[in-house]
Parts: structure tokens; C-alpha cells; sequence
């Protein structure tokens, strides 16, 4: 079955080359890409069998505990909260560590550090050695307590006296891992509604119907005929209306927003991901013309380009939707490449309208969808009669 699975997603990624610019270079899917040549070799993605291996409990409205694995799809909103957390938190789970390049020049990425830092209110404004007081999330006090992320570490000043605690959830691992997030078609959501726990779970159960991990998806490193690296993934099922998470979020304000100008240089983390991942959206960043032509696109063999890490999808209604209305269709076939130089350095990637740095993806390498195949409807009738060497079946036999 590996064998087999390996195969399918060589084949995928020669797929997708074909049809996309924007996507990898064309592969050989009868060789492997040669890991030994990748700048990026050590970006990790979690098999299933490795992803079924984390488990985590959470609690429905009855009060009723479960115990379920990163990998099992969740549609409860509390097990949705405990599913994005335990991926934030987790440090075996990968993640991106630093996602921005200063130059085309540029081999790995050496801008855009990712925050992973929750801290306690004490320690909210403050820097000790080590983290700066940017390295935070711009609502830090607010998605600590919403997703209720423990602070067990002491933190020091150059006298060694303990000026606060804090989190620090670096994964182990630097690598993608990437969820599907399907929605209704029409979004009621507004992040600044969202002050605690209960309008945190009606917001979910309002706009949000599954999240799932993601477990069909490879790295491919520099070699072997690809030019651009990145994460591949195949999804499976229906949706109508959907966007894609990843563990890790560069984007962050870039100059003054508020009379204290406290939020320069940190984070975005508006609910309901809350910074701990980067959101893919189709749509123009200042766009407000709802997607509704993904399923068309699509099924005339065109790829469906991502244009920017959203703030809040939900917020500004930027998901990919397959039509006009609420309608399902087939996403058995879809596939959905990451590439390593999304977030490269170019003339509108820190858009100073929105205030922001790391928020477009570079033109030449945005990330995409497609779609592998479309299921065809077709009518058909039944042979009245089946003839062989000019005689008839005998009754009673199968034909």
C-alpha cells in the first residue's frame, strides 16, 4: 500500500506541473526526488500512521470526555478547539519556524521568524533574553485563554529574579502540517466578537462544519527535476465552501496601530485561529467580491491560485467557495501545493495599506489548488441480450 501511495503522489505532483506555472516543475513520476540535493530536506509532514499516534481529550457540551488522535476529522466545535490547540501546542507536531526570504538570491529562508510564544500577562509587554517583546501574539492575553495554553516556564531578568511565565511551543520539527477547513457558504463572523470560550464554540458551530489534518501529503525537496519545493497534498470527500490552515503564521504589523503602538511587530491573531496558523485565501487581500467560481475553474482543468495569508478568512469571507450557493461537489481528486517560496521578498508582499508584513504571496510562487479529475455523469443501457458464438445463454446462467 506505501508503495502504491508513493507512486500516486509522484504522479500528483507531475499533474500539477503540467497544468500550473505556479506550481512545481515538471517530475519524472517514475523517480523520486533526490532529498540528498534539498536545501530544505528537513521539512517534516506527519504520515497518518504518525499523525494517529498524538492523541488528546476533550470535552463535549454534555460534559462527556473523548479521546481522539490529530488525525480523526472533528465537527463537534469542541473537539474543533481542542484539535487546533493540541496542533499549536504539540511539539512533536511540525511547523514552520521561519517562512520568508530577504532575495531570490536567498537558499533557506532568513526572514519572517514564526511566534510560538504564549506568555501570562506579566510578561505580555516584556523581553527577557531570548524573546524579544515582539515575539508575540497581538491578542497574547486573549487566545491564551480562549484555547486555555498553559505558561509553566519561568522567565528571568539579569538578576535571576522570575518577572513573569510563559509557553513555548517551538515545534521540534520544522515542516508543514496543513488542515482543511470547510465552511457554510454564507460566513456570519466577526472576530471582535469572540471574548470568550462559549463565543468562541458558537461562532465555530455558526460558520464552521469540519476541520481535518490533512494526512495524504509529501515534501518535495530540491532535485530530481523539481525547481520549486514545497508541500503537496491530496484531499478527499465533498465540501462547498472550504480553505486551508498550516501550522505557523509570519504575518505581523508593521508600524503604529494603536496610541500605545503596542501590537508593532506582533502577530496577527484574530479568532478563530488566532495567529497559530497561516490562512491560504483565494481572494485579493482588500478584495470584498465574494469567490464563488472555484468548482468551474476547476473542473475546466485550471488551477485556483491563493493569493495571501488572510488576517481571518472567516472574518473578511475570503474562503474558496465552489459555486454561488451552498453546493457540494466532489473534492476526491483536489490537490493543494505549498510552496517553500510563497512569502519570498517582492514589491507588494508587505502591503503598507494593511499595515502589515509577510501577506501576499509572491506572484511566481503562490501556493494553488487543482483538480486531478472530475467525476463525469454519464447514462447508460443494459444489453437486452448478450451473445456468444451465435447462441444464447442457457437459463439460469450468469452472463
Amino acid at each position: 500500500m506505501r508503495k502504491i501511495y508513493n507512486i500516486f503522489l509522484l504522479v500528483l505532483v507531475a499533474c500539477v506541473a503540467a497544468f500550473s506555472a505556479q506550481a512545481l516543475a515538471s517530475v519524472s513520476p517514475l523517480q523520486a526526488p533526490a532529498r540528498i540535493e534539498a536545501t530544505n530536506s528537513n521539512m517534516k509532514i506527519l504520515t497518518r500512521a504518525e499523525a494517529e499516534a498524538i492523541k488528546f481529550n476533550w470535552t463535549d457540551a454534555k460534559g462527556v470526555q473523548h479521546t481522539n488522535s490529530i488525525a480523526d476529522p472533528a465537527t463537534d466545535p469542541h473537539h474543533i478547539v481542542a484539535l487546533v490547540r493540541e496542533i499549536f501546542i504539540n511539539k512533536k507536531v511540525p511547523g514552520i519556524k521561519k517562512v520568508g526570504y530577504n532575495s531570490a538570491a536567498s537558499e533557506v529562508p532568513d526572514t519572517g521568524v514564526v511566534c510560538y510564544t504564549i506568555t501570562d500577562n506579566a510578561l505580555e509587554r516584556k523581553s527577557w533574553p531570548g524573546y524579544p517583546s515582539t515575539n508575540r501574539f497581538a491578542k497574547n492575553n486573549l487566545v491564551r485563554d480562549l484555547f486555555n495554553i498553559p505558561t509553566p516556564l519561568a522567565a528571568k531578568d539579569a538578576a535571576g529574579n522570575v518577572i513573569g511565565h510563559y509557553g513555548d511551543y517551538t515545534p521540534d520539527e520544522e515542516g508543514y502540517t496543513t488542515l482543511l477547513v470547510k465552511t457554510r457558504h454564507d460566513i456570519h463572523f466577526d472576530s471582535d466578537g469572540v471574548k470568550t470560550y462559549d463565543q468562541l464554540i458558537d461562532s465555530i458551530s455558526t460558520n464552521i462544519t469540519e476541520v481535518e489534518l490533512l494526512t495524504q501529503g509529501e515534501y518535495y525537496a530540491k532535485g530530481a527535476g523539481i525547481t520549486k519545493t514545497g508541500a503537496l497534498y491530496k484531499t478527499n470527500g465533498v465540501a462547498s465552501s472550504f480553505y486551508f490552515v498550516s501550522k505557523g503564521r509570519a504575518r505581523r504589523w508593521a508600524r503604529r496601530w494603536t496610541v500605545e503602538d503596542k501590537d508593532k511587530g506582533k502577530t496577527f491573531s484574530f479568532p478563530i485561529f488566532c495567529g497559530f496558523y497561516e490562512e491560504y485565501s483565494p481572494e485579493d487581500v482588500n478584495g470584498d467580491v465574494l469567490i464563488s467560481d472555484v468548482w468551474t475553474t476547476l473542473k475546466n482543468g485550471k488551477n485556483y491560485t491563493v493569493h495571501h495569508d488572510c488576517g481571518s478568512v472567516l472574518d473578511s469571507k475570503h474562503q474558496f467557495n465552489m459555486t454561488d450557493r451552498e453546493e457540494e461537489h466532489s473534492i476526491n481528486d483536489m490537490v493543494f501545493f505549498i510552496p517553500d517560496r510563497r512569502l519570498e521578498d517582492w514589491d507588494n508582499r508587505d502591503p503598507e495599506i494593511n499595515n502589515s508584513t509577510f501577506a501576499n504571496y509572491s506572484p511566481s510562487y503562490a501556493p494553488a489548488v487543482a483538480m486531478l479529475s472530475i467525476p463525469l455523469k454519464a447514462a447508460g443501457t443494459q444489453n437486452a441480450r448478450r451473445r456468444t458464438s451465435g447462441t444464447s445463454p442457457s437459463p439460469g446462467r450468469r452472463t
